[in-house]
């Protein structure tokens, strides 16, 4: 009986989110605890493309604010991810590197060995990654000046990039 009332309830709690994922996707800045708790059942409401504009719309949000708290909540959401999900955190974490790269790096270097970081160091152990972002950073650097932290926060990431491309990850 009790196994029949949980899965009831698990249930109930998913058809729910079905009917508000969208919802909560207009503004999920309103919704953080609750995503921050269930964001696991949410993506299994078969909402795809609801749940993936929660993910834009933190990211944005992590932008515009200027808030590296909610780069921890993806981070988080990150680890908890499988599937199409889990690939979609490579281009959020290309977003934080190619975009906002500051911003990333004062928060990575506080929160080494994450799951954002895993999927930008994904991403760049491809050859064709690797270019781009050694040609970003030399462009960045004729622009902006970064601190010798922030070249080793780099250094750390390229690095573990040619590690997992050479299979000593």
């Amino acid at each position: 009986m009790k196994l029949i009332i949980i899965l009831l309830f698990s249930n109930l709690s998913l058809f729910c989110y079905s009917q508000n994922i969208c919802e909560i996707s207009a503004s999920p800045s309103k919704y953080i605890p609750l995503i921050r708790k269930e964001f696991s059942s949410m993506d299994r409401t078969g909402n795809d493309s609801c749940v993936l504009h929660i993910l834009d719309s933190l990211t944005s949000y992590t932008f515009k604010k200027r808030d590296t708290s909610m780069l921890s909540l993806l981070d988080k959401l990150c680890s908890e991810s499988d599937g199409y999900i889990s690939e979609y955190f490579e281009d959020v974490s290309d977003s934080l590197f190619y975009h906002h790269l500051r911003m990333f790096l004062k928060w990575e270097m506080k929160h080494a060995d994450n799951c954002l970081e895993q999927q930008l160091v994904w991403d760049l152990s491809y050859d064709t990654g690797m270019m781009k972002a050694i040609k970003y950073i030399r462009q960045y650097k004729k622009q902006h000046w970064l601190s010798y932290r922030e070249e080793n926060c780099i250094n750390y990431i390229f690095k573990k990039a040619e590690n997992y491309r050479s299979g000593n990850d």
